[in-house]
């Protein structure tokens, strides 16, 4: 997993993978090479698909936490990849972080579509959504599950599978041409 003795794909250590032991938990930027960008991703994206599983093989019936919230938390390290390499690309790029970018955007264009358009983590999303009013949500909470039902229909998610199909291409596309 996602510890300080992650490794790449090559066997090397993946700094993108490990704990930031630095002062304020920052990247060690000196150690990061393009090299670990892509297998950093690919881990990452398999870390989140894991997380998505369990959510959706939840036995318990769907609410605020097992849901909304582990939805929520879900793919940290995932993000934290993203933060790092999309900040590098736009304040240092470079003719091979952009041959990167050009190659994890459909990777991560997919995994997005794969989450939006899950038929069985959207039943659990809207299961909970149906039933916001009588969960004594806070402010806050009712907000996220609004957002995520919302993220979810305008990702496509209540598509038949042709029209999902077509967003699926379009997704990709716009992903590297952007």
């Amino acid at each position: 997993s996602c510890n300080k003795n992650s490794k790449n794909m090559d066997g090397h250590n993946n700094p993108l993978l490990s704990e930031f032991n630095t002062p304020y938990e920052v990247p060690d930027f000196e150690a990061i090479e393009e090299e670990h960008y892509l297998p950093a991703y690919q881990q990452a994206i398999s870390l989140h698909n894991e997380e998505i599983y369990d959510i959706i093989n939840n036995m318990e019936v769907p609410d605020f936490a097992n849901t909304i919230e582990a939805l929520d938390q879900s793919g940290e390290k995932l993000r934290t990849i993203e933060n790092i390499f999309d900040n590098l690309n736009s304040s240092h790029t470079n003719d091979v972080h952009q041959s990167i970018a050009k190659e994890k955007a459909p990777l991560f264009s997919g995994h997005n579509d794969d989450i939006r358009l899950n038929a069985q983590l959207f039943a659990r999303i809207r299961e909970v959504y149906d039933k916001k009013e009588s969960l004594d949500l806070s402010e806050e909470q009712a907000k996220l599950v609004d957002k995520t039902y919302k993220e979810f229909v305008r990702g496509g998610a209540n598509l038949g599978p042709e029209e999902q199909a077509r967003l699926r291409e379009i997704n990709q596309k716009l992903s590297v041409l952007t």
